[in-house]
């Protein structure tokens, strides 16, 4: 290998954006490893495959070790993996979330309100759920907004 050539791993490559982000590097002229816990695919790829489950670390550190072993350094890692995860769990939250908000009509009556009102604002807010939160906007560092939105979302964990 040319010292020159970088190289670069990337997790979830088996399909999606690590896919399409391994061989947007390979063109780029990156040494590309793609990893996949579903194993080694033999396809056209212009990078190669490795097996490695990022929530193994005797997985991650067998195919570190391997890339290591033929590169001797890894320059770039993108770890894509866990994406599926995470919007399963969004979409799992954000559907519970629905079921306890309020009842359709409190943003029917928002609407009315907006469209009779003699002098229209701007933006109207709909609801307790979303009035709190248009609160914290206004209060709140954006960074304790994003937590306590992590937290409602149960992401702190993921």
């Amino acid at each position: 290998m040319a010292m020159d050539s970088k190289t670069a791993l990337v997790t979830g490559a088996s399909s999606g954006i690590g896919k399409a982000t391994a061989e947007r590097l390979s063109m780029a002229g990156f040494k590309v490893y793609g990893a996949s816990r579903r194993g080694v695919r033999a396809d056209q790829r212009s990078f190669e495959m490795l097996s490695l489950d990022v929530t193994s670390d005797e997985s991650v550190a067998a195919a570190v070790a391997q890339m290591l072993h033929r590169e001797r350094r890894i320059d770039l890692l993108v770890n894509n993996d866990e994406y599926r995860d995470v919007r399963a769990a969004v979409g799992k939250r954000l559907t519970e979330m629905i079921e306890e908000a309020d009842e359709p009509g409190v943003v029917a009556e928002t609407v009315l309100k907006a469209s009779i009102a003699a002098n229209p604002k701007l933006r109207y807010t709909a609801g307790g759920r979303a009035s709190r939160l248009q609160l914290l906007r206004t209060f709140a560092p954006a960074g304790m907004l994003d937590a306590g939105i992590r937290k409602n979302l149960r992401l702190a964990a993921i």
